[in-house]
C-alpha cells in the first residue's frame, strides 16, 4: 500500500512539474495523463480531479493574459536557472527569489521602448505598473506550483516584496514630477463634439473602404460606448433593430448584442444601442448602410449566406483586408484612426481605439444623463439584478436620446430628413438579395430561429436610411465611390432626389415640437409666478384673519365690560331695595343712614360680588330674577353661590380661537385668564384633575402666542396658524413642546 502511494505521488509530481513548465512557457497541455484505477486511492483521484480543474481554469484565461504572463514567467525561470544553478529545481518560487528578480532585473531598468515625452531615452526608467505586472506573473506561477503540491513555500508577496514595490511607486511618482512627465491619459483624454464632427467629415471625404470602416467604428463606439475589442469581434448576426414610442419621427435604433467582453467571459448577453442621430454626418446607421453598400455593391463581397447559422454567424461587422470572417486586428483598427487624429491636429490621445468610448460617456454626462444609465449602456455595471437581466430591455433610453443629439427627457425626437418614402423600385435596387432571402424565409426553406429575419429587417431599413442621408454625402464629397454607382445615376434616384430635396426645403420645425421644447421653460416661469402669488395671497389672508380676530376680540371685550357694569349696577340696586323692604317702619329712619352708608361704601360689597364666577350671574336678567331675602334672613345674606366647574370648549380648532377662549371666552363662555386670576385651580376641579391637565396642555399654545418675538399679537397668531397648517391643536402643541 505504501509503495503504491509513493509511486502515485512520484508520477503525480512528474505530471505537475511538466504542467508547471508548460505554464511557464505559455503553452497549453495537449493531453492529460490518466492513471489506471488500480493505482490510485479515492483521495488521490479527487486530488487529480482538482488539479485538472485548476488547469482548465488557467487554460480558459484570456489569450492576452496567457501571452503576457507566459513571457514573464519564462523570463523568471531563466533568471532563476542563471542565479541558482546548484538548486535541484531552481524555478521553485519563493519570496526571496521574487524580491531578487524584481530588484536586479526590473527596478530602475531603462525602458526598452522610450517615448517622446521630452525626457532623454537613456533616462526613461520603466514604470511601476510594469514591475507590478512581473510580480503578479511570478505569483501566479507560485500558485500553480502550490496547487500542484510541488511548492510548500509561503506566499511570495512577503513584507520585503511589498516594501520594494511601495518604495518604487513613491520613487516613480517623484521622478515623474521632477522630469515633468506628460499629463496625457487624464479624464479629458479624447475629443469634444466639434472634433467628432470634423473626424466624421474627414472619413467621408476620404471615401475608401478603410475610412468608412473607421467611421463605423468611431460612430458606434461613441454612441454605444463599446470597447474597441468588442467592436472588432462584432458579427453581423449581433445586430438588429429596436423601436421607441416617442417624438414625431419613428424612433428606430440599432441594437448591438455582445456575449463576450473584458468583464464577461461566461456568455451572458449584454446589450447596447444607437439611435439615428439628428445630424446625418454622425449618424451610425447611415455610416453602417454606406459601409455595407461599399462591401456588397462596390468591392463585390458576397451577401451573407443565410442558409444556416454556421454559414453567416462568423461574418464580421468590421472586416479585415482579405477576409470577412477574421477578427480585425488591433493595428488595422488603430492606425487609420490615429492618422485621422494627426491630420486633424489632435495630439496626445493615448487610447486611440478607446477614445470614442470615453468621449461618448463625457458627452452623455454633460447632457444630463445619470451615471447609472451611462454604466448600463457602456457595460461598466457588472452586477445586474434579476429584473434587469430577465425583464428590462437593458438599454437606458435617456442615454440613447442624449447621444443621438436630443433631449434625454424625451418627446423631442424629430428627423427632418425622415419624410416621404422612396419608391419600391428604388429600394429594391439596393441590396436586391434581401428579396431573394426573404422569399426563402417565407417558404420555410431557411430557419428564422437563428436571427435571419431580424437581419433582413435591419438591411431593409438601412436601404431607406441610405437614400435619406445620401444627400449629405453629395455635399461633402461629390466624388465618393458610392455616388459613382449606377443606382445613383438612375431615373428612379433622380425622381427621389427631387422629392426629398423638396421635402427638406418645405418641412419646418413642427409647432408641436417647439411647444414641447419651450413649454418646460414657460411651465417653470408659471410655477414660480404662481408660488409668488400664492405666498402674497396667503399673507393678505393672514392679515385679514388677524384683523378680524382683533376686531372680534375688541367687540367681545366691550360686551364683557358692559355686561359686568350691568351686573354691578343690578347687584347694588338689589341689595339696597332688599334691605329697605326687610326693615320695620320704626327703624326706617335709622336704616336710611345705613342704606346711605351702604351706597357710599358699596364699592367693597360690589367688589365681593364681582369676584363671583361668570357662571353665577350670566346677565342682568338673572340678577333681577333672584328673589329678595325674607325678614328672617340675615340683612345681607344672598343665595349660596353655585359650585365652580368649567371645561375647555371642544369647538376650539384654531390658534385664534385658543387665544379668544383665553382672553374673552369662546361662544359665550368665560375667559380662562379671568378664571385663573380669580379662582386659581378651583374652576377646573383642582390641580390633579384631568381638566387641569388639558388646560396646561392648551397653555403651551397660549404661551407661544404671548411670546410675540417683536410682532403684534395678531401677526403672531397668523404666523403660528401657518405653522400649524391643517394639523390638530394637539399635534401643534406637541411640536411646540419638542
Amino acid at each position: 500500500m505504501a509503495q503504491r502511494k509513493r509511486a502515485a505521488k512520484s508520477v503525480a509530481s512528474t505530471v505537475v512539474a511538466t504542467s508547471s513548465a508548460a505554464a511557464a512557457s505559455g503553452a497549453v497541455a495537449a493531453s492529460t495523463v490518466t492513471f489506471p484505477p488500480s493505482q490510485l486511492t479515492v483521495t488521490e483521484e479527487d486530488e487529480q480531479a482538482e488539479a485538472a480543474t485548476r488547469q482548465r481554469g488557467r487554460d480558459n484565461r484570456a489569450e492576452s493574459t496567457k501571452q503576457t504572463w507566459g513571457s514573464k514567467k519564462r523570463e523568471f525561470v531563466e533568471f532563476c536557472k542563471e542565479r541558482y544553478p546548484t538548486e535541484r529545481v531552481p524555478e521553485t518560487v519563493t519570496g526571496t527569489k521574487l524580491h531578487a528578480y524584481l530588484q536586479l532585473r526590473h527596478v530602475g531598468r531603462i525602458s526598452k521602448r522610450p517615448r517622446k515625452t521630452g525626457v532623454p531615452a537613456d533616462q526613461q526608467v520603466v514604470g511601476f505598473s510594469l514591475v507590478d505586472s512581473h510580480a503578479s506573473a511570478v505569483i501566479d506561477l507560485w500558485q500553480e506550483q502550490h496547487d500542484e503540491k510541488v511548492n510548500a513555500h509561503p506566499h511570495p508577496r512577503t513584507l520585503a516584496v511589498k516594501s520594494l514595490l511601495n518604495n518604487f511607486r513613491l520613487e516613480t511618482a517623484a521622478r515623474n514630477a521632477a522630469n515633468f512627465k506628460d499629463k496625457r491619459g487624464t479624464a479629458d483624454d479624447g475629443y469634444n463634439h466639434e472634433f467628432y464632427l470634423k473626424m466624421a467629415r474627414h472619413f467621408l471625404m476620404d471615401g475608401s473602404l478603410v475610412s468608412t470602416r473607421s467611421l463605423v467604428a468611431q460612430l458606434l463606439g461613441h454612441q454605444t460606448l463599446m470597447r474597441g475589442i468588442n467592436l472588432r469581434k462584432l458579427a453581423l448576426s449581433d445586430l438588429e433593430l429596436g423601436r421607441l414610442q416617442e417624438g414625431l419621427s419613428p424612433a428606430v435604433f440599432l441594437v448591438v448584442k455582445v456575449d463576450e467582453s473584458k468583464t464577461n467571459r461566461t456568455g451572458r448577453v449584454e446589450y447596447s444601442g444607437a439611435l439615428r442621430h439628428k445630424d446625418p454626418v454622425v449618424d451610425p446607421l447611415f455610416a453602417l448602410a454606406l459601409y455595407l453598400f461599399q462591401r456588397w455593391e462596390i468591392i463585390g463581397e458576397p451577401f451573407p449566406d443565410l442558409t444556416n447559422n454556421k454559414s453567416w454567424y462568423k461574418t464580421r461587422l468590421l472586416r479585415g483586408q482579405d477576409d470577412a470572417t477574421t477578427v480585425l486586428s488591433y493595428d488595422a483598427h488603430r492606425n487609420p484612426i490615429l492618422k485621422s487624429f494627426h491630420d486633424l491636429g489632435l495630439r496626445g490621445c493615448k487610447k486611440v481605439t478607446h477614445a470614442a468610448r470615453g468621449s461618448g460617456a463625457r458627452e452623455a454626462e454633460l447632457a444630463g444623463v445619470a451615471s447609472s444609465d451611462i454604466e448600463r449602456l457602456g457595460g461598466w455595471k457588472q452586477s445586474k439584478g434579476a429584473m434587469e437581466q430577465s425583464y428590462l430591455t437593458h438599454l437606458p433610453v435617456r442615454a440613447l436620446r442624449a447621444l443621438a443629439g436630443f433631449s434625454p427627457d424625451g418627446g423631442t425626437y424629430f428627423l427632418r430628413r425622415d419624410g416621404p418614402d422612396p419608391s419600391e423600385d428604388l429600394l429594391k435596387m439596393i441590396f436586391p438579395q434581401v428579396e431573394v432571402w426573404q422569399a426563402s424565409l417565407d417558404e420555410d426553406t431557411i430557419s428564422a430561429t437563428g436571427g435571419a429575419d431580424k437581419f433582413l429587417e435591419l438591411v431593409r431599413f438601412l436601404r431607406r436610411v441610405l437614400l435619406q442621408d445620401i444627400f449629405i454625402l453629395q455635399d461633402i464629397q461629390p466624388a465618393h465611390p458610392v455616388l459613382r454607382h449606377v443606382i445613383f445615376k438612375s431615373e428612379q434616384f433622380s425622381a427621389w432626389t427631387v422629392l426629398q430635396r423638396s421635402h427638406l426645403e418645405q418641412v419646418d420645425h413642427p409647432m408641436e415640437l417647439a411647444l414641447k421644447q419651450v413649454m418646460p421653460q414657460i411651465h417653470e416661469q408659471l410655477v414660480a409666478l404662481g408660488e409668488q402669488q400664492k405666498s402674497t395671497l396667503q399673507y393678505v389672508q393672514d392679515m385679514q384673519r388677524a384683523s378680524a380676530v382683533s376686531t372680534e376680540l375688541q367687540r367681545r371685550r366691550d360686551e364683557v365690560l358692559m355686561h359686568e357694569l350691568q351686573r354691578h349696577t343690578a347687584a347694588v340696586m338689589r341689595i339696597k331695595f332688599a334691605d329697605l323692604s326687610s326693615l320695620p317702619s320704626s327703624a326706617a329712619a335709622d336704616n336710611a343712614g345705613a342704606s346711605s352708608a351702604t351706597t357710599e361704601g358699596g364699592t367693597s360689597g360690589t367688589s365681593a360680588l364681582f369676584l363671583t364666577p361668570a357662571t353665577a350671574l350670566n346677565s342682568p336678567a338673572e340678577a333681577r330674577s333672584i328673589p329678595h331675602t325674607t325678614s328672617s334672613s340675615p340683612p345681607l345674606a344672598l343665595e349660596a353661590a353655585p359650585s365652580l366647574s368649567y371645561g375647555l370648549s371642544p369647538s376650539v380648532r384654531t390658534v385664534a380661537q385658543v387665544w379668544e377662549e383665553w382672553k374673552v371666552g369662546f361662544n359665550g363662555g368665560p375667559s380662562l385668564e379671568g378664571l385663573e386670576k380669580e379662582h386659581g385651580t378651583k374652576w377646573c376641579g383642582g390641580p390633579a384633575s384631568a381638566a387641569r391637565r388639558a388646560f396646561l396642555r392648551r397653555m403651551v399654545i397660549v404661551k407661544a402666542i404671548q411670546d410675540t418675538q417683536g410682532q403684534s399679537v395678531e401677526m403672531r397668531i397668523a404666523a403660528l396658524q401657518r405653522k400649524m397648517g391643517a394639523h390638530s391643536l394637539d399635534w401643534f402643541r406637541k411640536q411646540l413642546s419638542s
